[in-house]
């Protein structure tokens, strides 16, 4: 069996990259044992949103950011920006604090 270039690896890691949508990231989310799984919170104090700068607008990752702070009845307020928390291929992390209108 014959395994692909590296090129065509990476061509492909990119392409993927360059397609991936702006989602809410929930750390321990897929931890059974964490308390609330699978549930949603009562309040939300603060979302992060991972999503890559290739092919996102901003708009798109506000856009993100207010539907979940409205599932508490609250707006998004930008904090900070990073590159350690999310996935690699949504590497740009924008924090928001959920703060009442």
């Amino acid at each position: 069996m014959r395994l692909p270039s590296p090129w065509t690896v990476v061509l492909f890691l990119v392409l993927a990259g360059c397609s991936a949508s702006p989602f809410v990231y929930k750390d321990n989310e897929f931890d059974r044992t964490a308390p609330g799984f699978a549930g949603e919170p009562d309040d939300i104090a603060s979302v992060m949103v991972c999503y890559s700068n290739v092919n996102t607008a901003p708009e798109d990752v506000l856009n993100v950011a207010r539907a979940e702070c409205a599932k508490a009845g609250k707006k998004p307020r930008f904090s900070r920006q990073g590159y350690k928390d999310c996935p690699l291929l949504t590497p740009v992390s924008a924090l928001f604090a959920c703060v009442k209108p």
